[in-house]
């Protein structure tokens, strides 16, 4: 994984990029509150007025009062509250700013943390193996009588030091991954490898400039500059909400033999309550602060300058290490003899339209289409429970059974209802058979009517309700003729499949509304992926992915995208993208960790053939011309293969020459010659000195070099 897709994995599951920019969606509601004005008040009263046995008693008879209410908000307390939430939202953007340049230097750290132990545990195998070496010559001395025990006693124990070196720096090493995975905030592979590499040295500009540069740009200084003045603008509020708030009041009330009609205002008046305390612990709050940003300034300031120190002690350090170092021949370069010349073929990558794959993690969710959630439409308490998590339903299943007062009370309303539906309809008969008669009249006939049409009426709106409830139409109909009521409801299954979360157990009293059973069809399932936005432009539906599941190892899915989003997340700058995911067999579980593969849109970029490229420690190198038959190897960043030729990302430019065939066998010979080099350099300090070797505490034995 490369610096570049570990930053922007980052940016994306990082939980501290998400916890500040949930902060600043809370900021952007509270100044949608703040801009929101007090509701009305309505009061109506009503009761029944008496006389009393009082020479003029007053009229009896029906009171009623009505009454509205309405506080005035001041101009200026409701500007100074909308300024605060305001502020707090520039508070928030800056903070949200400031923890996302902390997530990229702390990725940044560990990572780079991540290649020097690397190259630590490089060194260190290196050091055990020349040691290794001295200690078979050394066991080769003593066994032919040229040197005594305490020497071979020497190398092992330089053996077992060296071996202890290579185990400590390997510990460091997958400290330093640990590390490396906390501070992505997302889990990866186990045995990932970071690719890349240091890159060349950066020139810093003066500490003067460098001081004005974070005093004018860095997002820590800028969020404590708009606390303060949300601090500011809280005092404003608070000297503003001593203004009293006016209410203005209406009022009409009707007694039986007169009525009134009030309008009044209500003012309140500051006479014990001036708010002086608010405002003193706002004016507090000021001061802390400024204060907090004056101890901002000073930290940043001083952490600038530790760090500009630490880098020029550092830069020095270097600085006197390179004559040294340069004097050394270097280790990768190669001098090409003219028969080896004859075997390998040099020439500059080529230019060609490049499609390349990208993968993005993914992971498996249910089909949305094939999901039900299942619950009651009526309260009430469970009294049995008949399929529990994995268990196979099939449509209309009954779920579980609950009993419900609700329902028993709705049918026995029902059958009142339908009962005297009935006997209108019957008084109706009557009352036409008397009116034919002329026994009543037809005014009689025609209040006997309404009846009936209010009765059914009645019994329609019960039947609807006893169908909201769940009940069918033929339940219904054996209700209006056996007239029983059934308080035992079932909660039946809409669809087939399987339950995959049970929230419910016996006795437990259950709303409308709530999920009781979640049931899906896992036959088929969706891999959903969310895709860098950088990458989304090669997405389109039906284009050809494809899917596999570290869980399943070797079982890869070809399919193609049912679905692309035509929005980006703004949170993320991720574009949803899925696939349908057939599973028959069972084989995949909503929730699995996947990845999903696609190839990008064509594009033009440099390649060169697989066989220019040389593996060493995990990365990726090519032989590039510095002289006359002189070349040397030099790290590359490459993307995936296509058509045996690999696209470069980094590294090498479309002037250079490079080995394009026979990389292998120049490497080969770069190694042997480096070998050869270490071992004269040993046998020449053998030679020159009996004393033990600085670095691995043994004599080098002089008579044997080869």
């Amino acid at each position: 994984m490369t610096r570049r897709t570990l930053l922007s994995s980052a940016g994306t599951n990082s939980p501290a990029l998400q916890q500040s920019a949930a902060m600043v969606e809370r900021a952007r509601a509270s100044i949608q509150t703040a801009r929101t004005y007090t509701n009305p008040t309505f009061e109506f009263r009503a009761g029944h007025q008496t006389a009393r046995p009082i020479a003029t008693p007053g009229v009896p008879g029906l009171l009623q009062q009505y009454a509205v209410e309405q506080p005035i908000e001041i101009p200026a307390e409701r500007r100074a509250r909308i300024r605060v939430a305001r502020l707090d939202l520039k508070g928030n953007e800056h903070q949200l700013a400031g923890v996302r340049l902390s997530v990229v230097a702390e990725v940044k750290r560990a990572f780079y943390n991540v290649l020097r132990r690397k190259e630590q545990v490089g060194y260190a195998k290196d050091n055990l193996a020349l040691v290794g070496d001295l200690q078979r010559r050394v066991r080769v001395e003593v066994q032919t009588g040229e040197k005594g025990k305490l020497e071979l006693t020497r190398a092992d124990a330089e053996v077992a030091r060296a071996r202890a070196a290579v185990n400590s720096a390997e510990v460091e090493l997958t400290n330093a991954r640990s590390v490396l995975k906390a501070v992505m905030g997302t889990p990866l592979e186990e045995n990932f490898e970071p690719q890349g590499g240091f890159g060349s040295q950066v020139q810093l500009a003066s500490l003067k400039e460098l001081r004005q540069q974070v005093l004018a740009s860095h997002p820590a200084l800028a969020e404590a500059n708009a606390r303060t003045s949300q601090t500011h603008a809280n005092v404003e509020h608070e000297r503003a909400l001593r203004l009293p708030q006016t209410r203005f009041y209406g009022e009409y009330e009707r007694q039986p033999d007169l009525s009134l009609f009030r309008l009044g205002v209500n003012v309140p008046l500051p006479l014990w309550d001036k708010r002086e305390g608010p405002i003193a612990e706002a004016t507090a709050e000021v001061n802390r602060a400024e204060a907090a940003a004056r101890q901002r300034k000073l930290q940043l300031m001083a952490a600038l300058d530790r760090a500009y120190d630490e880098y020029q002690i550092r830069d020095q350090q270097v600085a006197k290490e390179m004559p040294a170092s340069s004097a050394k021949p270097d280790p990768l370069k190669v001098q090409v003899p003219a028969a080896l010349l004859q075997s390998i073929s040099i020439g500059t990558p080529q230019l060609q339209d490049i499609v390349t794959e990208q993968k993005v993690a993914a992971r498996v969710e249910t089909d949305a289409s094939r999901l039900a959630r299942i619950g009651s439409p009526v309260d009430g308490r469970i009294t049995e429970v008949r399929v529990f998590e994995g268990q196979t339903v099939v449509k209309g299943q009954v779920l579980a059974m609950l009993h419900s007062n609700a329902l028993s009370d709705t049918q026995f309303a029902f059958i009142k209802a339908f009962s005297r539906e009935k006997l209108a309809e019957q008084a109706a008969a009557r009352a036409r058979l008397l009116v034919q008669s002329d026994v009543i009249g037809t005014a009689e006939l025609q209040k006997r009517e309404a009846e009936v049409l209010q009765t059914s009426t009645e019994v329609a709106a019960l039947r609807a309700q006893l169908r909201g409830l769940g009940m069918s139409d033929q339940s219904i109909y054996q209700l209006e003729k056996q007239r029983k009521l059934n308080s035992d409801y079932p909660i039946v299954a809409s669809i087939s499949g399987t339950v995959i979360e049970r929230k419910v157990t016996v006795g437990q009293v259950v709303q409308p509304g709530g999920e009781a059973f979640l049931v899906a069809d896992l036959s088929s399932l969706w891999l959903v992926a969310d895709v860098p936005e950088e990458h989304s432009a090669s997405l389109y539906l039906g284009k050809t992915v494809v899917a596999t599941v570290p869980a399943l190892p070797g079982i890869k899915v070809k399919g193609s995208l049912s679905f692309v989003s035509p929005v980006v997340d703004p949170q993320t700058r991720t574009v949803r993208a899925r696939m349908n995911l057939v599973n028959a067999q069972g084989t995949f579980k909503p929730d699995m960790l996947a990845s999903m593969t696609f190839e990008s849109r064509p594009h033009k970029g440099l390649t060169l053939p697989a066989t220019a490229v040389v593996r060493e420690e995990s990365k990726d190198h090519v032989f590039v011309e510095v002289g006359t038959n002189e070349f040397r190897l030099r790290e590359v960043e490459l993307d995936g293969e296509v058509a045996n030729r690999r696209a470069v990302v980094n590294g090498v430019s479309a002037q250079e020459k490079i080995v394009l065939d026979g990389a292998f066998h120049l490497n080969n010979k770069r190694k042997q010659d480096q070998l050869r080099g270490v071992l004269s350099a040993q046998s020449h300090r053998g030679r020159s000195s009996s004393a033990p070797d600085h670095c691995c505490g043994i004599s080098d034995p002089a008579g044997l070099r080869h």
